[in-house]
């Protein structure tokens, strides 16, 4: 089950919850390295392609979780992105309205 974002009008949430979808992925990510016994991004990836491709494959759930984990950090990174953006428009507005005061 994926994980919903917050609604980007709540910063401190997106922020929070951005976080914690990295770590989760960073993680999983960790975690399949040393399975796999590779040290690098790309040679995980080769590694899972091949285990993807065995008829005897033994961690497809973990490979699973970490393709679902990809997908709540990109949705993560575009609520984040726009609360960041609806955060610059509120400080834009209060300093203009101080501004004129």
């Amino acid at each position: 089950m994926m994980l919903k974002p917050p609604d980007p009008t709540n910063y401190l949430a997106c922020r929070e919850h951005y976080q914690c979808c990295k770590y989760r992925l960073l993680r999983t990510e960790e975690q399949l390295l040393k399975i796999f016994g590779v040290d690098k991004l790309a040679d995980l990836q080769i590694a899972m392609d091949r285990e993807m491709t065995s008829k005897h494959g033994k961690h497809r759930e973990i490979m699973r979780l970490y393709s679902l984990q990809h997908d709540e950090f990109a949705a993560a990174d575009d609520a984040f992105d726009a609360a960041r953006m609806l955060q610059r428009k509120r400080i834009e507005l209060e300093s203009l309205a101080g501004a004129k005061k």
